[in-house]
């Protein structure tokens, strides 16, 4: 559990915003291209198996990365 004293909740929401939801969308682009590529695999009833630890972890550098640079050209057009 977690206490969030008043008048903090404005602050949280800005992060929430500006930098997960710009995360999350980039986030969904390397998973799209992933499922996109020829690197999933298939069982045998042609179900797509779970990426492997490290494609994910992949994912999320790119994803941190690119964040950085989405929120650095916003900032310095600000």
């Amino acid at each position: 559990m977690c206490v969030i004293p008043g008048g903090l909740t404005l602050y949280l929401q800005a992060g929430d915003i500006g930098i997960y939801k710009t995360f999350k969308d980039l986030l969904y682009v390397e998973i799209n291209t992933w499922k996109e590529s020829d690197k999933v695999e298939y069982t045998r009833l042609g179900n797509p198996r779970v990426p492997s630890v490290g494609t994910v972890c992949q994912w999320i550098k790119n994803a941190w990365r690119d964040t950085d640079a989405v929120l650095e050209i916003h900032v310095n057009s600000s």
